[in-house]
């Protein structure tokens, strides 16, 4: 029998949780952001950014478990070194998101993600959808 257990990530000052960046790639190249923040219990904000990290809320979908963020969050400060991680993650594969958090000035991986919510994202646009299907490229 073993236990394995990973390190706590700690929670940056002024943060009520973790914030997790989701990044959408397609062949190999960074996409989108899908950024979840403020998590208490099943309920989160959700974000969409684009590489520049301009805030799109048109392009979600509200609900009784996702709510959009009121105002944009602050750019975080390894943006470029987390778009380089997923674009070297995400070159072999059509299409995947990679997951990581930046904490304490580092950035951390979380996972690679390939059927997001068994593919019924349901806190985005049909429009959307559309969008960042049309980016694969099979």
């Amino acid at each position: 029998p073993m236990i394995i257990a990973e390190e706590l990530l700690p929670v940056d000052e002024g943060c009520s949780s973790l914030i997790d960046y989701k990044i959408w790639c397609f062949n190999g190249q960074p996409h989108s952001f899908l950024v979840c923040s403020g998590r208490k219990g099943h309920q989160v904000s959700l974000g969409c950014y684009d590489l520049e990290w301009n805030y799109y809320p048109e392009r979600m979908v509200v609900s009784d478990k996702f709510g959009t963020e009121e105002k944009p969050l602050p750019k975080p400060a390894c943006l470029e070194e987390m778009i380089e991680i997923a674009r070297r993650l995400s070159e072999p594969f059509p299409e995947v998101r990679v997951d990581l958090y930046q904490t304490g000035g580092k950035v951390y991986f979380g996972e690679l993600t390939f059927t997001s919510l068994g593919g019924m994202m349901n806190y985005y646009t049909p429009e959307y959808l559309m969008e960042m299907g049309a980016q694969m490229k099979l």
